[in-house]
């Protein structure tokens, strides 16, 4: 792989002139040449390296970079690094790199200059190392690798200097395939130095010194197809660098001596001419499709080739002169990966670089390409009559015609008059056969041959006079009149005829005056209507006649309001539709009836694809499209179906900042002016809409609180995330702009997107616990939006937290109350029987009082007497001396006790007498 690269060093850099030469002559040519721009990727980002032997982008997007200084995998914002450590068996075995190649499971595979074959798995970031042992026969054959492809049955096919060998992935073993002097159908060279597998399936193997292999799976041998012979060269082209097979089963091949195309079928092979250079055909590196016919090339000292296969056309990619910017660096070109949308070329010594695929036609005129040319900054442009002629102003230098074509300056103002010295603002005419610009120091009025001829300006001993400051904006009126807006002073109708000027001003208390005096924008319409612009006040649209106006203010809130104050351009197109652009409310159309009052405005901003929201200038094509000119590029607008496509410098755009209102038209071309020159277009180029980017989480982080950050577990594509843990979430759009890019994010499908400008890194804390479906996009430098795949993301709640937790929680809740509820329906029924007993008590106390009244009620007072002295403890005796009664009456007084209460002892009768409380129990 390399010996073609060393044999060619000493020539890099020699023969400058003939690249110049055919440089200058294509630039002299009648056509426009139209350049592609190339630009150096990933300097300031990290991607150090300069000698690129391969590069690869993988099916995510990813920019993977083989260098003399390491492998790089690139995103377009950060470099990461892969290089050797010794400490570490999962890390990439070689520095220098020489081939890479990404397998269907999405493994990287990567070929070293010394350290054999490595297998990258995207999933855990470690390598797999297979090196030669002298040992092993089934080990690799030899650790310098030229070639990786993946065979039938996931094999893994490796060209080395030593010959071929396939890996059985899934035992590690390697089967040797090398050249036998004896054997016709083996491998005609042991130096296989390219490899290639066609949708054919065929295998094809290039080698230096024997011409294409292909492996015969069913025979497992080889057919050999001598370039040289077929082709009538010389030995050199069968020194292979480089294969494609297209999809008609041709094989292009990449030789020492140019490109060779071999119909395998009719075993016939043909050198495709692609010129000579000091005698010799180019020495091709890398050949790769591009669309349905190209096939681009690169070089070891022409550059980047793009040939035809269907007319054998060809032609330099890259036709600057070198150490230009856009320019490819001179030297050998290594490597080519071709993307959607750009193409990456590995260079030796410049790193790498990046070019659109699309040649769009954009041309841009300037003071380096275009002599005579007064100044880049064109602030004015009028087209003419003359498709391709068009006049110019530019910020110092006064107003020039320019021929397109030629770059020649077909009006050179005289040196002596002040139009050179005044920025121009807005050009307009003829009217009266003259010819006007919009200065900063007036209105000026000059020959179609770029002579002046008067200037205007404030001159307060003139009643109709113009007003005063700087002329901003210019719209002819008919054959003898010119509508001038002034930059503070109002709206003049300038009647070139008379020489004067009649004033329209905003006026205090009069709504049907101009809203604001500030006038940016101009716009006639039939049935004498005037469309005036403003720069803070918004929209007018002013009946001539009677002179009245209709405003509509850019403050309104509603959806058919108009979005903006400041009023940019003004645009008629085909249909007779008014379109409208601002600076800050994007573009909108105006809607009228039949009579043409404005019901209200349709919009379009950056939500609907615009690039930016400020629309500098409006311009329509043959397909209705319009071009929009803003301050960071173009957009194209499709208005019937809504679709836009954008176009930045990274897109090919040769400029990205355009003038307000500086644009114009005619029959071939479109014209804008920007702050580096003239932007020329083509009417008729297709519009052709591009794939939505790729748009990639890049990294995933976790940390605990007060923790270092840790790469999270994404597992099975699914990430768990313990509650009050913090997560970082990095994202990239995959365009390689290297421009700051806008992102938006949502956690459910259903949510609305939450814009997060352009930061590009999400930190989550403090999640619910809860299933989410994290989801970002991201908006590319052409102001496309794309969107990332949805990441499961299960925030974990800790136990406290859970479901069964809860549901403890609320059991236990449920049992403690059920146990204070029957500790205190215990409690109350022991206090109810304690009531109960003691009421017992009582009613069984009243009931005894109650009965030992009702008992005693039977008595006489005098048995009542004897009672209680018996209960006292006296004797008959003394109760006889004491009642003055005998004994005998005494004791038939107690006989008589006991047979009315039916007690028949003492004690008896004594209770009655406590119970009955005719005496206490102290008695």
């Amino acid at each position: 792989m390399y010996l073609w690269a060393e044999r060619s060093l000493d020539a890099l850099f020699v023969r400058r002139l003939v690249c110049l030469s055919v440089a200058f002559l294509m630039l002299l040519g009648g056509a426009v040449v139209h350049a592609r721009l190339f630009t150096p990727v990933g300097i300031a980002n990290g991607l150090e390296a300069r000698v690129v032997p391969a590069v690869l982008l993988d099916s995510k997007g990813f920019l993977w970079v083989g260098s003399h200084e390491g492998l790089f995998r690139y995103d377009g914002y950060q470099a990461q690094t892969f290089l050797p450590q010794r400490s570490n068996p999962g890390s990439i075995s070689d520095i220098d790199i020489r081939c890479l190649f990404e397998a269907g499971d999405g493994a990287i595979w990567v070929g070293t200059n010394t350290g054999g074959l490595d297998r990258y798995d995207p999933a855990t970031g470690l390598f797999k190392n297979y090196r030669h042992d002298s040992d092993d026969p089934e080990s690799l054959i030899d650790d310098s690798v030229n070639g990786i492809v993946e065979g039938p049955a996931g094999a893994i096919w490796v060209a080395t200097p030593r010959g071929l060998s396939r890996l059985d992935p899934a035992n590690g073993q390697f089967e040797h395939f090398r050249h036998d002097p004896g054997a016709p159908r083996s491998l005609a060279n042991d130096h296989a130095s390219a490899l290639f597998a066609g949708v054919s399936g065929r295998l094809w193997i290039g080698t230096l010194g024997g011409g294409v292999n292909l492996w015969n799976p069913d025979t497992r041998d080889f057919t050999r197809y001598d370039l040289a012979t077929l082709s009538g060269g010389p030995p050199k082209r069968n020194d292979v660098l480089a294969l494609h097979e297209d999809e008609r089963g041709i094989l292009w091949a990449g030789t020492r001596e140019g490109l060779v195309r071999l119909d395998p079928e009719a075993g016939q092979a043909d050198h495709v001419d692609l010129g000579e250079e000091d005698g010799y055909p180019p020495v091709i590196t890398a050949v790769q499709p591009v669309g349905p016919s190209q096939l681009w090339l690169t070089t070891m000292r022409r550059g980047l080739l793009i040939f035809a296969r269907d007319t054998g056309e060809w032609r330099r990619a890259d036709p600057g002169l070198p150490n230009t910017p856009g320019t490819l660096p001179p030297g050998a070109l290594m490597s080519l990966a071709i993307g959607p949308y750009q193409a990456f070329i590995g260079t030796w010594g410049g790193g790498v670089y990046r070019t659109p695929l699309q040649e769009n036609d954009f041309e841009l005129i300037n003071m380096s390409n275009a002599a005579g040319m007064t100044n880049n900054v064109i602030s004015a442009v009028m087209a003419t009559d003359d498709p391709g002629q068009p006049w110019l102003g530019s910020y110092g230098g006064g107003p020039q015609r320019l021929d397109i074509v030629s770059r020649k300056v077909l009006a050179e103002p005289l040196r002596r008059h002040q139009m050179r010295d005044s920025g121009v603002m807005s050009l307009a005419g003829p009217a009266d056969g003259r010819l006007y610009a919009a200065t900063t120091q007036g209105l000026y009025e000059f020959t179609d041959d770029g002579i002046q001829v008067a200037l205007f300006e404030q001159d307060p001993d003139i009643m109709a006079g113009l007003g005063e400051g700087s002329v901003v904006s210019l719209l002819r009126a008919g054959d003898a009149g010119l509508w001038v807006g002034m930059d503070g002073s109002g709206l003049y109708f300038f009647d070139t005829r008379t020489q004067s000027f009649t004033a329209f001003r905003q006026e205090t208390g009069k709504p049907e005056s101009l809203s604001g005096n500030f006038i940016t924008a101009l716009l006639d319409e039939p049935g004498g209507y005037l469309w005036v612009g403003t720069r803070s006040n918004g929209l007018n649209r002013c009946r001539i006649d009677g002179w009245s106006c209709e405003r509509f203010s850019g403050l309104s809130d509603s959806d058919d309001g108009l979005w903006h104050p400041n009023v940019t351009a003004l645009f008629r197109d085909r249909r007779g539709r008014v379109w409208v652009g601002s600076d800050g409310g994007g573009l909108s159309l105006a809607l009228q009836d039949q009579t043409g009052r404005v019901e209200g405005f349709r919009h379009w901003s950056s939500e609907d694809g615009l690039l930016n929201d400020g629309i500098m200038a409006i311009q329509e094509d043959l397909d209705e499209s319009l071009w929009l000119s803003t301050r960071y590029g173009l957009s194209r607008l499709n208005p019937s179906t809504g679709s836009v496509i954008s176009y930045v410098t990274a897109s090919g755009l040769p400029v990205s900042h355009f003038n307000t209102n500086a644009a114009s038209a005619d029959d071939r071309y479109v014209y804008f002016g920007s702050t580096g020159g003239l932007l020329v277009i083509p009417k008729g180029s297709l519009l052709t809409e591009r794939q939505a980017p790729n748009v990639r989480i890049t990294s995933v982080k976790q940390s605990e609180p007060g923790r270092s950050w840790q790469k999270a577990d994404w597992g099975e594509g699914r990430l768990q995330l313990p509650f009050e843990h913090v997560i970082s979430v990095e994202l990239a759009v995959l365009d390689f702009a290297e421009s700051a890019n806008e992102f938006a994010y949502r956690l459910q499908d259903s949510d609305p997107w939450i814009g997060l400008g352009l930061q590009r890194q999400i930190l989550f804390h403090g999640l619910a616990p809860g299933q989410y479906r994290f989801q970002a996009r991201g908006r590319d430098a052409n102001g496309n939006w794309g969107e990332t795949g949805v990441l499961p993301l299960q925030v974990v709640p800790p136990f406290w937290m859970t479901w069964w937790f809860r549901l403890l929680l609320v059991i236990s809740a449920i049992f403690l109350a059920l146990v204070v509820h029957f500790a205190r329906q215990a409690r109350i029924k022991r206090r109810n029987s304690e009531l109960l007993r003691l009421s017992g008590m009582r009613e069984h106390a009243l009931e005894e009082q109650l009965g030992s009244a009702a008992e005693l009620a039977v008595l006489t007072p005098r048995q009542k007497e004897v009672l209680q002295l018996l209960a006292e403890g006296q004797s008959t005796r003394d109760i006889a001396e004491l009642l003055g009664v005998s004994i005998k009456t005494v004791e038939a007084h107690r006989a008589n006790l006991m047979e009315r209460l039916e007690i028949h002892d003492l004690p008896g009768l004594v209770r009655l007498a406590v119970r009955s409380r005719l005496v206490s129990v102290n008695a």
